[in-house]
């Protein structure tokens, strides 16, 4: 088991469709990453000097996170990079970073 900071580029036109999504608990039900996934990507920040969303998951996949990517991340968002760290040292590392879905509901114009 690894753990990573991830970053990725939002698709501006789907990140509303993500969020009902995680709102509504749909993601949750994807067989084996659903709880952790939606727990990430909930708690997701936003790179104001990258414009990238970032955040930590844990993974059992080479390359990382195959399985979510083929699932439901490829529809949302765009060129991944990923930094192995320790469990928990990611969050510390990106926790001053505005979360993602408060830039996205409060800032309609943000520029991805």
């Amino acid at each position: 088991m690894a753990y990573y900071v991830v970053r990725a580029h939002p698709q501006r036109e789907r990140m509303n469709e993500l969020h009902s999504r995680l709102e509504s608990g749909a993601l949750e039900r994807l067989d084996g990453v659903g709880t952790a996934l939606t727990t990430s990507l909930t708690e997701a920040r936003f790179d104001p000097s990258t414009k990238e969303a970032v955040w930590e998951v844990e993974d059992y996949c080479d390359p990382p996170l195959a399985h979510e990517r083929n699932a439901i991340l490829d529809r949302y968002f765009t060129g991944f990079q990923f930094e192995r760290v320790h469990p928990s040292v990611g969050w510390l590392t990106i926790e001053d970073y505005p979360l993602l879905w408060a830039e996205i509901t409060n800032r309609a114009n943000v520029d991805f």
